[in-house]
């Protein structure tokens, strides 16, 4: 069940990505969940290596921001389409499936027909529209993920390079 909702109201990648962190570290009863959106930017995950990624100097070039994660996953292509969630919880309260299928309930009131892929993705009519990521760390417990509503897919494959 979760406890609150919060919604961050900038859309400044690096304050979210701060807030989300400094959330993630707070004592708090019960679950949180948190939503809010990003200023055009590709997010990597803490392991990633930029330049196998993503094209820096199109990120440049195109005002996009390079933001690094505390998490694992992939490198996001994040803008104003995009909606990204997080539930952060105590790690014995952690329970990832329900919280996938709470994004799974609201995406089908929403109309759209998803599913879970793998370990990261969401599908709806064999399209990715959401990857995740999680991480535990010390007696904290953060998932989370972005929705592709109507992000520009243009610009995201002028700058992510696709995986080999």
């Amino acid at each position: 069940m979760i406890g609150t909702l919060t919604e961050f109201h900038s859309i400044d990648p690096y304050r979210n990505a701060a807030m989300e962190s400094y959330l993630l570290h707070q004592p708090h009863e019960g679950v949180q969940m948190i939503l809010w959106q990003n200023q055009d930017c590709v997010v990597f995950g803490r392991n990633q290596n930029i330049t196998a990624e993503a094209d820096e100097q199109k990120m440049k070039d195109m005002h996009i921001f390079p933001v690094r994660r505390f998490s694992g996953g992939g490198a996001v292509f994040h803008d104003l389409g995009n909606l990204n969630y997080t539930f952060l919880s105590s790690a014995e309260n952690q329970n990832v499936e329900v919280w996938k299928q709470i994004v799974l309930e609201a995406l089908d009131k929403a109309g759209v027909k998803a599913e879970y892929s793998g370990r990261n993705d969401i599908l709806a009519d064999g399209r990715k529209v959401s990857g995740t990521a999680w991480l535990e760390d010390g007696n904290r417990f953060l998932y989370h993920g972005t929705l592709m509503i109507s992000a520009n897919c243009s610009r995201m494959s002028e700058v992510l390079t696709p995986c080999a």
